[in-house]
């Protein structure tokens, strides 16, 4: 199997792992909701004050003294979170663009530039230098847009300062232009 081809596989894992995530943040949806529709039926309260409600993640029974709270928010933050688009979805698009232009600049790019006996500089590809560009506005701009991603030739549309916001549509068109490898330049 040729680099490229171990880079897409990797891009491909990725790939999963986001939609893993988006399918679980959908079934927690629906199971949360639904949950709450319940309470919300037994205790005769609106929806209002049960999002106002504590929600814990912990480790052990919640009822012994040993247990322990992992993370806490309240469920209407939660439901925010894990809406379609909301916060989570935001979030790991962004992890999944990191993570697959830090296996491209780390490690894959420096072996296609030996398999085809160029410099890695030589090894150029515009969707790797868009995510490059998204990438330092994830990490140092707080997910903002720096004035650079202006200079992006396939992934446009994100205006400096704007918080950069990656949908499952716009996931998906990511993946697939890593997938076609005909724009490459070795």
């Amino acid at each position: 199997m040729s680099t490229i081809d171990e880079f897409i596989r990797e891009v491909d894992n990725v790939y999963g792992l986001y939609l893993d995530c988006i399918t679980g943040f959908r079934e927690l949806e629906k199971s949360f909701i639904k949950g709450q529709e319940e309470v919300r039926k037994m205790l005769n309260l609106p929806t209002e004050e049960i999002d106002k409600r504590s929600f814990s993640y912990g480790k052990g029974d919640p009822n012994k003294p040993e247990s322990s709270t992992l993370h806490q928010t309240t469920q209407g933050e939660l439901k925010e979170r894990i809406k379609k688009e909301g916060k989570d979805y935001y979030d790991i698009a962004m992890a999944c663009l990191v993570f697959i232009y830090q296996y491209w600049e780390d490690y894959y790019r420096q072996e296609i530039a030996k398999e085809n006996d160029v410099e890695k500089g030589d090894i150029l590809w515009d969707i790797m230098g868009d995510i490059r560009f998204l990438r330092e506005s994830i990490i140092h701009h707080q997910g903002a847009a720096k004035k650079d991603v202006c200079k992006c030739k396939i992934l446009k549309g994100f205006a400096p300062d704007e918080k950069i916001f990656i949908n499952e549509q716009r996931f998906e068109e990511i993946v697939n232009r890593i997938k076609d490898t005909t724009y490459m330049v070795c």
